[in-house]
């Protein structure tokens, strides 16, 4: 998960979204003051930022994502002439001294800070999940559906909110349901599943077995370990004629992607999709969808720039 931090005034807002990822919770209200004395300025910047990494690492969020903001220009009397207490408003963000402190704090507590284009956050977080994410029960702000954009950006993902793709659930004998995504065509599928072997290797192994009954026309296209110390994994590439209850559109190109999560169990995370419109597609959402997870660790350093 990804918190969507943003600064504004007078509070730092957050929420939480998940692999998807779509919103799983709202984040904060940190609070801080930004009149007075420097020093007390820069007090209120370090308890907001201590209450939001606490409050991330409790969530088990491993990476926080900001704005990439820059005032300098906004504060010239060139750019908004007589506009004084715009001007010092915008004077009063500690951006520069937020963000350094940030970067050193997170650091310290293993979780990774994430710069993103803020360009559109706002507009684009209203226009797509502001109304989606309001219930009986809670207002969504702009404030908070751009959180939102901006932890989607960070992911990876597009801000707009995809439509059409439906999800349907069955019980499993092995923890979690089987949880399946589909287009409006169901021309792409996408499926998650708790694994029950011992390890992704395992899996495979009882999956090339003749124990297991494989899709009509199974064919091989490639099986890779993607272990490299932060992330342990494997994933199966291959072509089948047909998958049972899905319609016939030809060859179907399947990813299949066996990994141990954060919280220590395994999963599969598999896309599906026609193989005539070319196989990036069924490549890119299971990367997109683990950016968030354990791949995003600190081995690119403690501030890492996306687009």
């Amino acid at each position: 998960m990804a918190p969507g931090p943003r600064t504004r005034t007078p509070h730092r807002g957050s929420r939480t979204t998940g692999p998807a990822p779509v919103s799983t919770g709202a984040g904060p209200v940190c609070v801080y003051d930004l009149t007075g004395t420097t020093q007390h300025r820069d007090a209120q910047v370090r308890h907001a930022l201590t209450r939001l990494l606490h409050w991330a690492r409790t969530c088990g969020v491993r990476a926080i994502a900001v704005e990439d903001l820059d005032f300098t220009t906004e504060k010239t009397r060139e750019k908004h002439g007589r506009k004084r207490r715009f001007r010092q408003l915008v004077s009063g963000l500690p951006t520069g001294r937020l963000r350094a402190r940030l970067v050193s704090m997170a650091d310290a507590m293993g979780l990774t800070v994430v710069a993103v284009d803020p360009a559109y956050t706002s507009k684009w977080g209203a226009q797509h999940w502001q109304k989606p994410l309001t219930s009986k029960n809670r207002r969504t702000t702009r404030h908070d559906a751009a959180s939102i954009a901006i932890g989607r950006r960070a992911q990876g993902f597009t801000i707009a909110r995809p439509t059409g793709w439906t999800r349907s659930s069955v019980s499993s004998q092995y923890g979690m349901d089987v949880v399946a995504y589909r287009s409006s065509d169901r021309g792409m599928r996408l499926q998650v599943l708790e694994v029950a072997e011992p390890s992704p290797d395992a899996s495979y192994e009882l999956f090339f077995s003749d124990a297991t009954p494989k899709a009509p026309g199974f064919e091989q296209l490639s099986f890779e370990t993607l272990d490299d110390g932060d992330f342990t994994g494997s994933r199966l590439e291959y072509l089948a004629d047909s998958m049972r209850g899905e319609p016939d559109i030809g060859t179907w190109h399947v990813v299949d992607l066996r990994f141990q999560a954060v919280d220590g169990k395994l999963y599969t995370l598999a896309a599906y999709g026609a193989d005539s419109d070319g196989q990036e597609d069924e490549r890119d959402r299971p990367r997109a969808l683990l950016s968030a997870g354990d791949h995003l660790r600190d081995r690119h350093g403690p501030w890492l720039n996306r687009p």
